[in-house]
């Protein structure tokens, strides 16, 4: 009897060390390229209010990580604006020239 006590609990406590916890994801993160930027910073709008200022590093590149509930925005600079879907857990990379309206998104 002691055995299969034994048994049992060696089983529980080995299931238990098993159960890994996803870590859940709260921001999302927006990043790209600028060619051609006229404009030092990127901003995201929210019904129209400007909610974050993004800055444009000297190459044109641009990262940040963005604490935000799910739902649509605007995002860019005042010459290239384009709307955009985040949520948390979403990576969008955004390139566009900001002389012209020709984007791409991934």
């Amino acid at each position: 009897m002691n055995k299969i006590i034994i048994a049992i609990s060696t089983l529980v406590l080995f299931a238990s060390c098993n159960n890994k916890k996803e870590k859940t994801v709260d921001y999302a993160v927006i990043q790209g390229v600028v060619s051609n930027a006229k404009s030092k910073e990127l901003t995201l709008y929210k019904s129209y209010q400007s909610l974050k200022k993004i800055k444009i590093k000297n190459d044109g590149s641009f990262v940040d990580t963005l604490r935000l509930e799910k739902g649509g925005y605007t995002f860019g600079s005042k010459a290239n604006i384009t709307p955009v879907y985040l949520f948390p857990g979403a990576n969008l990379m955004i390139n566009f020239d900001e002389s012209t309206d020709k984007k791409t998104y991934r």
